[in-house]
């Protein structure tokens, strides 16, 4: 751990917040193409490759990239873990993206990380904070967890279960992570909460600003809806599926305004007090708001905390066991459903990617 760290187990761009005013626009983060569901662009970034899907929740195509281990295609039966990576405000997967794959294909290489697949997702550059908007125009939440997950389990080798399934992000992406995470603790076992802008009513200067913008356009200034959305509501809400299931990691640094880790420590308090194993990690000598900073100070710790808290990659033996487990549980959530029992949001999943495939 690098010099000026502190990191304590208990077991986060905001720049863009900086950007001019948005004119007319309800959402302002990044240029127009930033709210287009399907990138301009259609090239690959080397091995990160630029595809699409059908969503039904828009009905209408969504574009992801993807990052499939080196040896994905020589291993044809083995099944991945698949970290979702949420780009930051005014970012996309063709901007973030590659400053997570690069380092997390170097670091399989090099056998410091197990194998793992990487989904860079398309996150309308940070304007619906990773929430369904209010105004019901941009139902990115919904998008993620009932289509592009399915999407990657029903394409890829992937481990379909949250024990496979890991979601990070740094600034606005961060918040994504901890807003999904704590939401949806049936879909992710990690949850990687980099740097996030928890904003709320009541705070000053840049987080201010960014609550006044983004309070009115993905919240419609709904109190109500804001607290259904909130992390800091979801951890408490969503305790007791957290508690000694989750892998949670929050990482904070300085910065001149002084809040964002004053805000970080606010939620690493929230869930020690609920008793939610965690891991909390200050950086005092990273000074700007800045990925890079953050992932160079972690150090391989970076990603080996997805590697180590994921499921591994399965081999032959071990996916048809797997397989055959999964055909046991589907047998009985069918009868589950047939005798008109409520399923969990888990089995709701499982039965969803059953049928598409």
């Amino acid at each position: 751990m690098a010099r000026g760290t502190l990191c304590i187990p208990i077991i986060f761009a905001l720049c863009a917040f900086a950007q001019a005013p948005p004119g007319q626009r309800k959402y302002g983060y990044g240029p127009e193409d930033a709210l287009k569901w399907v990138d301009p662009d259609h090239s690959d970034l080397g091995d990160l490759k630029f595809r699409t899907f059908h969503s039904n929740t828009i009905n209408a195509d969504v574009s992801y990239m993807i990052y499939l281990p080196p040896d994905y295609e020589q291993d044809k039966t083995g099944r991945y873990p698949v970290l979702y990576q949420l780009p930051a405000s005014g970012g996309t997967p063709r901007r973030d993206g590659p400053q997570v794959t690069g380092r997390i294909d170097k670091a399989i290489r090099a056998q410091r990380i197990g194998p793992m697949i990487v989904v860079a997702v398309n996150g309308l550059a940070g304007n619906t904070m990773y929430c369904d908007t209010h105004d019901g125009q941009y139902p990115l939440e919904s998008v993620i967890i009932k289509d592009l997950i399915p999407h990657v389990d029903a394409t890829y080798r992937t481990i379909a279960s949250r024990e496979g399934r890991a979601v990070n992000g740094f600034s606005m992406g961060g918040f994504g992570a901890a807003h999904l995470g704590f939401k949806y603790p049936d879909v992710f076992g990690v949850d990687s909460i980099m740097a996030p802008p928890l904003v709320e009513p009541g705070l000053s200067g840049l987080p201010a600003q960014a609550w006044g913008r983004l309070f009115p356009s993905a919240m419609d200034s709904n109190m109500e809806y804001w607290k259904e959305n909130n992390p800091f509501e979801l951890a408490v809400k969503n305790a007791e599926k957290l508690r000694d299931r989750t892998y949670i990691r929050i990482v904070a640094h300085s910065e001149n305004e002084h809040w964002l880790a004053p805000q970080c420590e606010k939620l690493h308090k929230i869930l020690a007090d609920n008793m939610i194993q965690h891991e909390y990690c200050f950086f005092d000598n990273v000074k700007s708001h800045n990925p890079i900073q953050c992932m160079d100070s972690l150090g391989d710790a970076a990603f080996s905390f997805f590697s180590s808290a994921m499921t591994h990659k399965m081999p032959a033996p071990a996916n048809a066991q797997m397989n055959s487990r999964m055909n046991t549980k589907l047998q009985e959530i069918r009868r589950k459903a047939q005798s008109g029992q409520k399923l969990t949001g888990e089995e709701r999943q499982i039965l969803q990617q059953m049928q598409q495939k």
